[in-house]
């Protein structure tokens, strides 16, 4: 069943609740008390029998359709749209038929929604000052709907993008409500009642997440509470929320053992010298970690190469219980594994929860799969020679991880290596080490000594040794191009195996006959998950110029409404900060770069308020072909968009990028997205989707995106080797 436009209200409320708020918007617009549309912003009365999208009626001609004004500037032409779908349901409490529309006429009906709640909310507050965040139709509907109840001794109107904001309240001076435009938050005007759509049921704010990395996402908890954000409780500045009462995300007991874990112990470095580990939310320096050596690393490979042999000889059926068992115990320390993510990472709480989710099913995923592997029939391929193919481990795995995802990460590389029957030494990022030292702590008991190895410290020195050791069979790396090709070059003089994941540029081919709003709402997760620093990150769309204004402008409305915050700070944060104070001045370059080019900035474009390392989200327009912003990885809150006129223009501008790690596509025609699909130069496509992934399913790229496979039993190939047997059988 679909409530308004099918996760809105959902998200927040259950169905009783949610049928209930729509009652009380249409008792309140039949009495005159709730904001008419045609008041603000000049709808259609010509037609008494239809009232502006509050009920459908049978237009016998063409089926079921809603007529209303236009409300938004942006469908001038457009005023009696049919939409998408009617649906009737029966108020469970009166029997009485409800109707809830989907598509463009939802805006009016989601307003009344949102401005009733508002009025009720605000009524039991004593406020003189009002703040409404947001210029849109919704802002204008609440400033309305909330004077008529009563007066404001002052009453202010914020939005990032000052062009609509100054539109919006000339429109409403026109009405006679004396509303003042403000250029920034300031901590005077935060001591006002804070009202906005993205914190209204009806509204634009959370809602569920219709893609993320794993398939089976998570969903946020409902929340009954009022639907008025106050600024004592979670104070914005400058666009990011905080948490001033919340409880520390973690304590000094959470922190795991500052050390190197060697041989199934945790072990002092070769030196004295130490590395911090900084919270990109506040800069505070929460941990220091021992900043290994080449000497730290030797002695891990040499633990390693101790344990490879015992460890091989297990059968898969030993392997796989113990995976198991570090699958249980993940799940044990979840809330605490989730917690010291997001404490290092600044994450928000719901993409470091699904990232421990996705690392104890990974463990689960390869638990069963080493246990059903399968090769080539053992028979004669040679007359009198019975030929067997058997899969061996290569023996020790060098790995290094990104500072992304660290524990995810971690898990996509460790759970196939010790499932094949390898061993390895694990490099962390310097910069984002606790989940991974946590992890080494937790699974110290199950694993035999030296078959998991992590030495801290950075990638010229630790990553370096690593890629050269003659010890070392292969070398896996999740990360930058820069540091892909360092390591294949280290590793050349050994001729050891490489495996590579490296950068993404993911293009978004936007067809005309796509589901635009579809795909604005997908993008506001794909593109912004992990707060865009996120390899397979829906980065640059390419949309047909014939639709472009008007995704733009649904894009948009989805990014603006994205929430920005501490970790701890709210269930509905969206977007955590950049992980260092060196990428925050990186993604902020490309934003000033673009600026100077003559891109247009949609929305977004430059940093937040500190402490912290915040980037607005940002939507760059009127970008052309070969700009560096559409070309190169910025790995931050970005998007930029493009236009194309026809198919092979798409996909050649789609593939015109050096990276080739994952795409999508976007169209209704089934012809059409099985052949643009098979024509991209990607690792992986998604069709009307994007960033959807799944243990099953291999992960990884071409070109510039490097080689080998995360994920799936492709995985398990990746890290194994096959040694054909030939017996001689004549007789």
């Amino acid at each position: 069943m679909r409530f308004l436009d099918g996760h809105d209200v959902r998200t927040l409320f259950d169905i009783d609740t949610a049928i209930a708020s729509q009652r009380a918007a249409f008792i309140a617009l039949a009495r005159g008390e709730a904001w008419q549309p045609e008041k603000i912003l000049g709808g259609h009365a010509d037609d008494p029998d239809t009232v502006f999208c509050y009920a459908a009626r049978l237009d016998r001609t063409s089926g079921p359709v809603c007529k209303f004004g236009s409300i938004n500037p942006g469908n001038s032409g457009t005023s009696w749209p049919t939409i998408n779908a009617v649906v009737t349901v029966l108020d469970p409490h009166t029997g009485v038929p409800l109707v809830f529309m989907d598509g463009t006429a939802l805006t009016t009906l989601r307003t009344a929604a949102a401005s009733a709640v508002a009025v009720e909310a605000l009524a039991r507050h004593e406020a003189a000052r009002l703040l409404v965040l947001g210029s849109g139709v919704q802002g204008q509907a609440h400033i309305a709907a909330l004077h008529r109840n009563r007066s404001y001794a002052w009453t202010g109107m914020w939005s990032p993008r000052r062009p609509s904001l100054d539109a919006a309240v000339g429109r409403l001076h026109e009405q006679g409500y004396d509303v003042e435009p403000m250029d920034s938050l300031s901590d005077e005007i935060t001591k006002a009642d804070v009202i906005g759509p993205a914190h209204l049921p009806a509204g634009r704010g959370t809602r569920r997440r219709p893609n993320c990395r794993l398939a089976s996402c998570p969903t946020r908890p409902r929340s009954k509470e009022s639907p008025i954000m106050t600024t004592t409780a979670n104070p914005t500045t400058g666009g990011v929320r905080r948490a001033t009462d919340a409880q520390p995300l973690i304590t000094e007991a959470d922190l795991p053992p500052a050390r190197h874990f060697i041989d199934g112990a945790f072990v002092e470095g070769s030196t004295d010298r130490y590395i911090d580990v900084v919270d990109p939310s506040s800069e505070a320096v929460i941990a220091r970690i021992p900043e290994g050596t080449a000497e730290d690393v030797d002695r891990a490979v040499a633990a390693a190469v101790a344990a490879k042999a015992g460890w091989a000889r297990l059968v898969p059926k030993e392997r796989s219980e113990l995976l198991h068992a570090i699958a249980d115990r993940l799940t044990e320390h979840s809330d605490l594994l989730a917690r010291l993510e997001s404490a290092n990472t600044g994450k928000p709480l719901a993409v470091s929860q699904d990232d421990v989710s996705q690392a104890i099913d990974t463990f689960r995923f390869m638990a069963g799969a080493v246990r059903a592997t399968t090769s080539l029939a053992a028979g004669d391929y040679a007359e009198n020679h019975l030929s067997v193919i058997l899969r061996e481990p290569l023996g020790v795995i060098g790995v290094v991880t990104p500072w992304n995802y660290p524990l995810l990460m971690a898990v996509w590389k460790i759970a196939p290596i010790l499932a094949a029957g390898n061993t390895l030494v694990l490099k962390p990022s310097e910069q984002t080490p606790l989940t991974t030292l946590k992890l080494a702590e937790l699974v110290a008991d199950l694993l035999p000594a030296g078959v998991l190895n992590v030495v801290n410290g950075y990638g010229p020195t630790v990553g370096a040794r690593l890629a050269e050791h003659p010890d070392i069979n292969m070398i896996a790396l999740t990360g930058s191009v820069g540091s892909g090709r360092a390591v294949a070059r280290a590793a050349a003089d050994s001729l050891k195996r490489v495996h590579l994941e490296l950068g993404g540029k993911a293009p978004v081919v936007i067809f005309p006959d796509a589901n635009l709003e579809a795909a604005a709402s997908s993008l506001r997760v794909a593109s912004f998950w992990n707060s865009g620093q996120e390899c397979g990150a829906a980065c640059r769309v390419l949309v047909h110029a014939s639709v472009a204004d008007q995704f733009v402008e649904q894009l948009v409305d989805e990014v603006e409404a994205l929430v920005v915050g501490e970790p701890q700070a709210g269930e509905d944060v969206e977007v955590g900060p950049m992980v260092s104070k060196a990428h925050f001045d990186r993604v902020t370059g490309y934003l000033e770069r673009a600026k100077k080019e003559g891109i247009r900035v949609a929305t977004g474009g430059g940093a937040l308020d500190g402490p912290g390392y915040f980037v607005a989200p940002t939507v760059l327009v009127d970008v052309p072909e070969g700009a560096e912003a559409a070309r190169e990885e910025i790995f931050g809150p970005v998007i930029t968009v493009e236009t194309f006129t026809d198919e092979d223009e798409a996909v050649r501008r789609a593939n015109d990028v050096p990276l080739g790690l994952s795409a999508s596509v976007w169209t209704e025609n089934a012809r059409r997205s099985h052949d643009v699909a098979a024509r991209l130069d990607f690792g992986t496509v998604w069709v009307n989707s994007h960033l959807v992934l799944a243990s099953e399913v291999p992960w990884g790229g071409f070109k510039g995106s490097g080689y080998g496979r995360d994920l799936s039993i492709y995985a398990l190939d990746d890290y194994s080797r096959t040694k054909h047997v030939m017996h001689n059988h004549e007789r």
